[in-house]
C-alpha cells in the first residue's frame, strides 16, 4: 500500500510539473542522461525515451498511476506478485521501509545482480 501511494505521489507530482507533457518528459529525461552516471547503453535507451515522449510520456505517466491505485487498494493481489526494490544508495530511507514491510531491498544493483549491470 505505501509503495502504491509513493506511485501516485511521483504520478501527481510530475504531473503537476508537466513532466507528462512531451516538452517535459524530455526535459527530465535529457536532464538525466546529462546528470547520471549512468552505462552509455542506458543513455541510449534514455536518449531514445527522449526522442519519443510523444508516445513515452502518457506510457508511463498511466503506468505510474494504475500501479498506483492498485497497491493502494491492494487489487494487485492477484496480478502483481513482486515488487523489486532497487535502492542506489539514497539516503531517504528506503531500504529501511522495504525492510520494515518484510520485502528484500537491494543497495547496489552490480553486487546484488552477479554483475549483470
Amino acid at each position: 500500500m505505501t509503495i502504491g501511494a509513493m506511485f501516485a505521489c511521483v504520478f501527481f507530482g510530475n504531473l503537476g510539473k508537466g513532466a507528462y507533457t512531451p516538452a517535459g518528459y524530455a526535459a527530465v529525461i535529457n536532464y538525466h542522461i546529462k546528470a547520471s552516471h549512468s552505462p552509455a547503453a542506458w543513455k541510449w535507451v534514455l536518449g531514445l525515451m527522449a526522442g519519443h515522449a510523444a508516445m513515452a510520456a502518457p506510457m508511463q505517466a498511466a503506468m505510474e498511476i494504475s500501479l498506483g491505485i492498485l497497491l493502494v487498494v491492494d487489487l494487485s493481489s492477484n496480478v502483481v506478485t513482486e515488487v523489486n526494490v532497487v535502492d542506489s544508495n539514497s539516503t531517504d530511507g528506503t531500504p529501511d521501509l522495504t525492510r520494515r514491510m518484510g520485502r528484500k531491498s537491494s543497495r547496489n544493483l552490480s553486487e546484488d545482480s552477479g554483475g549483470l549491470v
